[in-house]
């Protein structure tokens, strides 16, 4: 995560940033300090130069288009796994945008892999598993089911499909 990245993610867990008159960065938030904005803020330190320079941008009016944040829905479910498994951490808000049927969300792997490689390998993971879960769902005794239960089905199928259509290699 780039130190613009972890600025404009402090900014949605409402931090407020301005330049003091010695030139130093000052930020506030109000009420409790979010427990993400730790490692987002240990990320700001690292480059205060650059932090500084998002704040002058912000101030004179600039906007952060992409930070870099915002994923297909497939890729989102990949990151979330890798995040309920103890591999990533979440910074700040998941936000879904329906119409363009993606994802904002921030995070960071905790294993050492570059953000790029646990991607990666959580695409093929959850690739092989929506495979895997679409064969058992084709071959189930519809027969033997109740509508409701058809029903369920072909609609846990259709989500795994709209799903894997999201897949890139």
């Amino acid at each position: 995560m780039t130190t613009w990245q972890a600025m404009a993610a402090l900014e949605g867990l409402g931090y407020r940033f301005e330049i003091t008159a010695e030139g130093k960065i000052r930020g506030t938030v109000e009420g409790k300090k979010p427990p993400e904005a730790s490692g987002l803020l240990e990320i700001v330190r690292r480059d205060r130069d650059s932090a500084a320079a998002y704040v002058k941008e912000r101030q004179a009016g600039a906007t952060v288009v992409d930070d870099g944040s915002t994923y297909s829905m497939f890729d989102a479910v990949a990151i979330c796994g890798a995040i309920r498994d103890g591999e990533a951490q979440l910074f700040g808000m998941v936000t879904y945008h329906r119409r363009a049927d993606t994802v904002t969300i921030k995070w960071e792997p905790l294993n050492g892999q570059t953000s790029a490689a646990l991607l990666d390998t959580r695409r093929e993971a959850l690739r092989n598993a929506l495979q895997g879960r679409l064969c058992v769902l084709e071959v189930l005794p519809d027969g033997e089911m109740t509508g409701d239960e058809i029903d369920r089905l072909n609609a846990e199928y259709g989500r795994c499909k709209r799903l894997l259509e999201g897949y890139k290699q």
